[in-house]
């Protein structure tokens, strides 16, 4: 059986009529049941009957001791300033420190950066010059690969013709020496004016070479 609030400061009264300190244990106890976190949150509402003597007016403070109390207030509102002060000035030079170098990185980050895009910029300027000449070096070297080709086209060209040359010198060559050959087959002995022409011949001949 679940218990109430009013189970618990009823067993509080009764406790405390008593003359001893309510308690979550000592609550419970005389329940006989009840969780100690119900029991405990029950205990914070309640509240103390008031006695007899609670209609009784309290004899007035006295002057000293309201004057001490006020001056002890404002030396611990005067220390607890103070304190704060401290600690908030320590937190603050902590903070300017921290600050200065937070600040002292970015600088040097900055720099860095900057650096580092000087670099870059300069090697994009010289990888654009390499891209540059790369270029003009491929057109240099299809140009001159083109030049090899027409070149090695003409010479072929020209070897074939050299040896369409050579075949046809072959052919007319081997035609001239058939026709010599029927010439001489065909050619006369010769007439006797030949034959004294020729004899006359071969004398000056032997008479200038003597």
């Amino acid at each position: 059986m679940a218990i109430t609030k009013q189970d618990v400061w009823r067993v509080a009264n009764e406790i405390d009529a008593a003359g001893d300190k309510p308690t979550a244990v000592e609550v419970r106890k005389r329940l006989g049941t009840g969780s100690y976190s119900t029991i405990t949150a029950a205990l914070k509402e309640w509240v103390r009957p008031e006695s007899e003597d609670d209609g009784q007016e309290l004899e007035p403070v006295p002057t000293e001791f309201e004057e001490r109390i006020a001056q002890a207030g404002a030396d611990l509102f005067a220390i607890a300033m103070r304190i704060a002060q401290e600690q908030f000035q320590a937190e603050r030079d902590a903070w300017g420190a921290e600050r200065a170098e937070i600040e002292a990185d970015r600088e040097q980050a900055i720099r860095l950066a900057d650096q580092v895009s000087a670099e870059l910029d300069e090697a994009k300027k010289k990888i654009e010059a390499l891209q540059v000449e790369n270029s003009a070096a491929a057109g240099a070297c299809s140009a001159a690969y083109a030049v090899a080709e027409e070149r090695a086209r003409t010479a072929k060209a020209l070897r074939g013709e050299a040896e369409e040359a050579r075949n046809l010198a072959e052919r007319l060559k081997g035609r001239i020496e058939a026709l010599e050959a029927v010439i001489s087959q065909l050619k006369p002995a010769g007439t006797a004016s030949e034959k004294k022409t020729k004899a006359k011949s071969n004398s000056e001949s032997t008479g200038s070479g003597e």
